[in-house]
């Protein structure tokens, strides 16, 4: 499930979020969504945020983009999952079938509230553009790992995530333009490692990758 992805260009509006009342934030934000659990988990996110790294200039324009995505966040996660297109990529010469996320909603529910992923499946987030990009296991059931992939997709770094991990967080170390989930160990079991290159089927379905903000 991701947690932020997030745009240099906030810079500009952060200052009015560095003492954030977070009291405040949930009264104006979640009150009428009707999602009274969705609500308090993004708001655990962006206290965990705070908590661990406040005086930090990452740390507060983490915190921004968190609440600019608390809205979504709490209406989202009443519909997960959600159905995304599929596309066939290959890494390291292995095949996998994957779900393309390209909008807010498939990047917020990710892989959440399901128990499996079939054997060579995955699901591949895709954004408008290369960013610093996060995730966690809130409510995912299923052992994954994850990588993150830059724009002309090389594989930058790959972490292990255990189910319903509420606190680790896997935030990639440079501006990546996506980010594969797997079954746990397929990167492992089939060679695939950092600097490798996944390589995508664009002609079964030349329109999967246009980024929608909705």
């Amino acid at each position: 499930m991701l947690i932020h992805a997030c745009k240099c260009t906030f810079m500009q509006n952060i200052d009015a979020y560095r003492h954030v009342d977070l009291k405040c934030v949930y009264s104006e934000k979640c009150n009428n969504t009707g999602n009274e659990t969705g609500c308090q988990r993004g708001l655990y996110l962006i206290r965990q945020l705070t908590t661990h790294a406040r005086h930090s200039g990452i740390a507060e324009l983490l915190i921004y983009c968190s609440l600019l995505l608390l809205p979504g966040y709490c209406s989202l996660l009443q519909a997960c999952p959600v159905e995304n297109s599929t596309i066939s990529i290959s890494v390291n010469g292995h095949k996998l079938v994957t779900e393309v996320a390209t909008n807010l909603d498939g990047h917020m529910c990710g892989l959440a509230f399901r128990h499996e992923l079939p054997a060579s499946h995955g699901m591949l987030f895709a954004y408008a553009q290369d960013q610093i990009i996060g995730f966690w296991m809130k409510d995912t059931y299923i052992p994954l790992s994850i990588a993150f992939i830059d724009s002309g997709g090389r594989i930058l770094e790959i972490h292990d995530m255990a189910p319903l991990d509420t606190i680790n967080r896997y935030i990639s170390k440079s501006y990546a333009r996506y980010a594969l989930e797997v079954n746990q160990g397929w990167f492992q079991h089939n060679g695939a490692k950092i600097g490798d290159r996944i390589e995508i089927d664009l002609q079964s379905n030349p329109e999967i990758f246009k980024y929608s903000a909705q």
